[in-house]
């Protein structure tokens, strides 16, 4: 909280994805709330893309959005392999 704001868990998370790419990881998947819409915008400018919604998944009845960004220029690539995968 005392971050907030300042860019903090944004960094984090691009450390996160230099390690994946640099392990060898074809890309990141993560899951966040479905009513979470100023993050799923930012995911979405960041590259992530939508393919999969699980309803009810969390405790209150609320759904959740699964997103992937892939590191391989492939497009529509489902096969993924050696994800790493983040829970949000």
């Amino acid at each position: 909280p005392e971050h907030g704001g300042r860019g903090a868990a944004w960094r984090l998370f691009d450390a996160i994805e230099q390690a994946a790419k640099a392990g060898g990881y074809r890309g990141v998947r993560l899951e966040i709330r479905e009513d979470n819409t100023r993050l799923l915008a930012r995911y979405r400018r960041d590259g992530y893309r939508v393919f999969a919604t699980v309803p009810d998944y969390y405790s209150d009845g609320a759904g959740a959005i699964r997103m992937v960004r892939d590191f391989t220029p492939a497009e529509g690539n489902t096969d993924f392999g050696r994800d790493l995968q983040l829970a949000q």
